[in-house]
């Protein structure tokens, strides 16, 4: 079994569909609505829905709560970390945490007031990613 498929939630569906298709790597396989529902998928085929929040809902998710998006290798995340800096959006520091591994990690607030947090995976070390001789 695999984990293909979220659905969030958010104030802002248009303003986080950017987001995901400008800086995320993510293409918009279907709209609905007027900025009220957009169906997005990755490269790895993972499904990604967004839905406008209903007046019934709570108005935030759990402090917690976040996305996680791998990259490769620390400098791809420090490139994004700028990139999303530069665009404007509300990034957090570029970490490291202790996860087991060479971790590098920050987190941005995406509109909606959804948080991401950009990483290399855990247990990521430069020497497994090394090419192999």
């Amino acid at each position: 079994m695999r984990l293909e498929h979220a659905n969030l939630a958010t104030s802002d569906v248009a303003g986080l569909t950017t987001l995901f298709i400008r800086f995320l790597g993510f293409e918009l396989v279907e709209k609905r609505g007027k900025e009220t529902f957009a169906l997005l998928r990755n490269q790895d085929g993972f499904v990604l829905t967004l839905m406008k929040r209903k007046a019934t809902d709570p108005d935030s998710y759990p402090a917690t709560f976040h996305l996680g998006l791998y990259c490769d290798t620390p400098e791809q995340v420090r490139a994004k970390h700028a990139e999303l800096k530069t665009a404007g959006f509300s990034v957090g520091d570029i970490q490291t945490p202790d996860r087991g591994g060479d971790v590098t990690a920050f987190y941005c607030t995406s509109p909606g007031n959804i948080l991401i947090e950009v990483a290399t995976p855990p247990g990521w070390r430069s020497e497994s990613m090394a090419p192999k001789a």
